[in-house]
């Protein structure tokens, strides 16, 4: 599943050729983060101590949508005038690292 990921991450950096460094770094930074929620989510429906509070998230689909964000959030950025995409993506970016610290601060790691 790892090796998944990581052929995603650098697709989507390849096809981003036209972005600044500054960009691609927060889209690979969103990615990273997004790849340790869904080890996180992983661990939620493994353990009976934790429960998922996304109500769109289940056991069977939790993988493909968060993969599904990452893509759709690549084809979203690319769509933006330059002068907006290093601030949506320090919001993106900055929004996963929120849920990723919050998940870890209550004890869920991967």
């Amino acid at each position: 599943m790892k090796k998944i990921y990581l052929v995603l991450l650098i697709s989507l950096l390849i096809g981003c050729s036209s972005w600044s460094p500054k960009d691609k770094t927060l889209f690979a930074t969103y990615t990273a983060f997004n790849i340790i929620d869904m080890a996180q989510t992983n661990e939620i429906f493994h353990n009976e101590n934790y429960y998922e509070l996304n109500p769109i998230l289940s056991e069977d689909n939790f993988i493909p949508i968060l993969l599904a964000t990452n893509v759709l959030l690549y084809f979203v950025v690319d769509l933006l005038p330059e002068k907006y995409r290093s601030s949506f993506l320090y919001f993106m970016a900055g929004t996963k690292v929120g849920v990723v610290g919050n998940n870890y601060s209550i004890g869920i790691r991967f």
